[in-house]
């Protein structure tokens, strides 16, 4: 697992489609609007309140094989301040 981070999300989705540096369960970080996700497969999903062009992790439901980027990208998110997506 390894983090990136990115000048806005739309940025980030781009590159999560086309550079093969970027693995499944990658850890992806926008600051410019306030954004920490993760790859899940070709999908970016955030676990911030702010989503930009990714997607909720609620649409791919709870995944044990992304426990562990789950975790990770909330800590980072934590620790740049961003608000966490609530779970409901």
């Amino acid at each position: 697992m390894r983090i990136f981070t990115f000048d806005n999300t739309s940025e980030a989705y781009d590159e999560t489609q086309t550079n093969e540096d970027i693995s499944d369960g990658d850890i992806l970080v926008v600051p410019s609007e306030n954004v920490v996700g993760y790859l899940v497969e070709a999908w970016p999903v955030t676990v911030t309140r702010e989503r930009g062009a990714f997607h909720s992790w609620k649409e791919f439901g709870p995944d044990e094989e992304y426990a562990g980027a789950h975790a990770t990208a909330q800590d980072v998110a934590r620790i740049a301040g961003f608000h966490l997506e609530e779970v409901r």
